[in-house]
């Protein structure tokens, strides 16, 4: 049935080493899945909110970005002046500054101005076009102001020239240094012609993930949880996952916690039985839909969905809210809920409790829907006796639109609340475009997020 494959995704260095040695001349970023853009190192636009940026160039660029040594790398034409803001934190490794000039001419090639700054994780930044107070040795932090885009080396345009590099290791031998892909946050896998505007960086700090236990009756399960710092109370999101086996849905939770905490929102997911950390609590959900199958065939591994999904997975989402409400650094009067896939399923049937101020159902059923009458049945009466504001949302390719387009059809028809947003394709599979509901938080969490709070005040 609905049972995710996914290849585990390793981040870290160690995963990004591939990446940083693909064959000179092949542009990754032209033919590159949403599972490999998810595993680039993610960084932030260089500059401050309200910026506004061209790419001008981007990797593998062919004015001088097919070079070795210098693949991966961004132009980003701004005014002269603008500040440029370091990615992470770490150690000033170098500042040249010649003091030269500067111009559209290759004599001033060896005479552009950069910094390059070692991050914790031993990868390197490197900004071009600058001019700075700073020194070898100085300490910066995420976001701090370290230089602003000046005229100098060979330069036709404003612009900062941006890359990073894999270690410090040959870093002054361009045949041998490793650049790094990069995925932006908020913008993606930048290529030359994107325009953009920084959006406002409004961050509160939070913490996590927290491991917590709560119970169902006897059963003991577990889940993640982010919060932001302080004693509240905050309002509260209840993540339902999918259902991937091990402890892949981690990587939900890792995806989408962090943005919904830096708004000042707690977030949870917890582990339904037989899956994650709450793994020895009972069966897979997978597992007994694929026994049933072997048994009777589809009709009675789409009962068997219906089954657990109405009883034991229900009650285990309904214990976590429980839970979730009884927490003091909770509002519990602005809960929402949100999941993908079989977690969409969740998020709809929990929405006919008075738990939720608002629910979101991402892929919800989208791969049994067709197969299973019974989902079909259980899905459009849990929509009919909803108590909340429901958003569906989906990617164009993914396996099925129809439980999105029905569901909030339906919804409307009963003079009920009902948002639905097809995405562009994500990907060029249904697999991928499925994996969408978490792979895509950069495309979709601004639309999420003002759903939720306009209807969770």
């Amino acid at each position: 049935m609905e049972e995710i494959k996914t290849v585990l995704l390793i981040f870290g260095l160690a995963s990004l080493v591939s990446c940083a040695s693909n064959p000179m001349n092949k542009n990754p970023y032209e033919s590159a899945t949403p599972h490999e853009q998810f595993q680039f190192k993610k960084v932030a636009v260089p500059f401050a909110e309200g910026t506004n940026f061209l790419i001008s160039q981007s990797a593998f660029g062919n004015s001088s970005h097919s070079e070795p040594g210098n693949e991966y790398s961004w132009d980003f034409d701004v005014p002269y002046g603008t500040a440029v803001l370091s990615v992470e934190s770490g150690v000033i490794l170098q500042v040249w500054q010649p003091n030269v000039g500067g111009g559209c001419d290759s004599k001033w090639s060896s005479q552009a101005h950069n910094i390059k700054v070692q991050h914790e994780d031993g990868t390197v930044a490197q900004y071009v076009h600058v001019q700075t107070d700073l020194k070898s040795g100085d300490k910066v932090s995420k976001g701090q102001v370290i230089a602003t885009t000046a005229l100098n080396g060979w330069i036709c345009r404003p612009q900062l020239h941006f890359g990073m590099y894999l270690s410090k290791d040959n870093l002054y031998e361009s045949n041998l240094r490793k650049t790094l892909p990069l995925y932006f946050v908020r913008f993606g896998t930048l290529r030359e012609g994107d325009k953009g505007i920084v959006p406002s960086k409004k961050v509160t700090p939070f913490t996590g993930p927290e491991i917590v236990k709560f119970e169902n009756g006897n059963v003991e399960l577990s889940g993640e949880l982010f919060r932001p710092e302080g004693k509240g109370p905050f309002p509260a999101v209840l993540y339902n996952h999918g259902s991937a086996p091990g402890m892949l849905n981690s990587q939900a939770s890792k995806a989408i916690g962090p943005l919904f905490a830096a708004k000042g929102w707690v977030f949870f997911m917890p582990y339904r039985r037989g899956q994650g950390l709450s793994a020895k609590a009972g069966k897979y959900i997978s597992d007994e839909i694929e026994e049933a199958y072997n048994n009777g065939g589809e009709k009675a591994a789409g009962d068997k969905l219906v089954q657990l999904m109405e009883t034991d997975q229900l009650s285990d989402q309904m214990a976590a809210a429980k839970w979730l409400k009884t927490q003091s650094y909770v509002d519990k009067n602005r809960i929402a809920a949100d999941g993908n896939s079989f977690g969409g399923i969740q998020s709809v049937l929990g929405s006919t409790s008075k738990n939720y101020c608002a629910v979101v159902s991402a892929s919800g059923g989208a791969e049994s829907w067709s197969r299973s009458s019974a989902l079909q049945a259980a899905m459009k009466k849990a929509v009919h006796e909803s108590k909340s504001p429901i958003l569906f949302f989906q990617a164009e390719n993914d396996f099925d639109l129809s439980p999105s387009k029905i569901l909030s059809a339906e919804m409307k028809a009963q003079g009920k609340t009902a948002e639905i947003k097809i995405y562009p394709p994500f990907g060029k599979s249904p697999k991928e475009g499925h994996s969408f509901a978490y792979m895509g938080s950069s495309v979709w969490f601004d639309d999420i997020f003002g759903f939720i709070q306009r209807h969770c005040k």
